[in-house]
Order: structure tokens, then C-alpha cells, then sequence
């Protein structure tokens, strides 16, 4: 439970996703791609640490808007949002 009692998707969480996404056959590097968009929000320490719906939605959205920096497809792009949320 992240601050104020709101939810965030912790380390270990985080890896029950990438697991499930794995499942669904992400490769290791759309994987990879989803780890470093994301690194910095489980990297904060205290309160911050974890990702938040608010930080979903903005990688999401940076996601979506520079495919260029990923090999995700909006499909793909869909099912980490769902995967996430999920936890939250």
C-alpha cells in the first residue's frame, strides 16, 4: 500500500507482471524495454517507491507517443496497462 493509501505496484509485484506478460509472449527484450520505462518509479526511495497509477498512465502515454524508443505494439502496450492495473 503506497502512501495516503494509495496502491502501488511493488518490486515484487512488478515481477509477477513481468512473468504473466512473459506468459502471454512478450519477448525478453519488449520486457526489458517495459523495465527501463519504469525503473525509475520502483528505483525511489520511502513513500515514493513503486508505481503508481499516475506514473502508469504518464509511461504509458510516452509509450505510446515515441514507439520509436521501444519494439512494443499498442496491442502489447495494452496488456502491461491491464497487467498493472491489476495490481493496483
Amino acid at each position: 500500500m503506497g502512501f495516503f493509501g494509495q496502491k502501488k505496484v511493488s518490486d515484487r509485484e512488478f515481477k509477477k507482471v513481468t512473468n504473466e506478460l512473459s506468459q502471454k509472449g512478450l519477448s525478453k527484450q519488449d520486457l526489458r524495454d517495459v523495465k527501463n520505462v519504469f525503473r525509475g518509479d520502483l528505483g525511489e526511495e520511502g513513500f515514493r517507491h513503486g508505481i503508481d497509477k499516475k506514473e502508469l498512465e504518464k509511461e504509458i502515454s510516452y509509450m505510446e507517443k515515441h514507439p520509436s524508443q521501444h519494439h512494443l505494439s499498442k496491442d502489447q502496450l495494452e496488456q502491461v496497462k491491464k497487467s498493472l492495473e491489476k495490481r493496483m
